[in-house]
């Protein structure tokens, strides 16, 4: 351990560099997933989103594309959990309280809606 000067920023250049390393790999992975999905392998597109998840757990974009993935699969009550968490996180982010969610306010509106018509639709078969 160093506290002088040189050894923070050997550590910060290091935090830097694994930082852009995950980034690439998450870039990676979204890019992989968004791949699989649009060619209708939905089983390997949903494993990738959930790595891509894993480097970057509060991305919406990932958690509705997992949950439409999971949607497409036939998994609503995992679709729908995906679903919940990023209409959560929006909500987190503009401010709103999750349970008055306008979520027309929100360009994932029509994903998270879908999700849960979807599984509304399930429950009452």
């Amino acid at each position: 351990f160093r506290v002088d000067g040189a050894g923070r920023s050997a550590h910060s250049e290091s935090a830097r560099t694994m930082l852009k390393e995950d980034l690439r790999s998450f870039d990676e992975l979204k890019s992989k997933a968004d791949v699989a999905f649009r060619s209708g392998s939905y089983a390997d597109a949903y494993e990738l989103y959930t790595k891509a998840g894993t480097k970057s757990p509060r991305d919406v974009n990932v958690l509705l594309n997992k949950s439409i993935t999971a949607l497409r699969l036939g998994e609503t009550e995992t679709s729908l959990k995906d679903a919940q968490t990023a209409r959560a996180l929006l909500c987190e982010h503009s401010g709103e309280k999750e349970n008055d969610w306008n979520g027309r306010n929100h360009e994932h509106h029509a994903e998270v809606e879908e999700v849960e018509e979807e599984e509304t639709r399930r429950k009452e078969r």
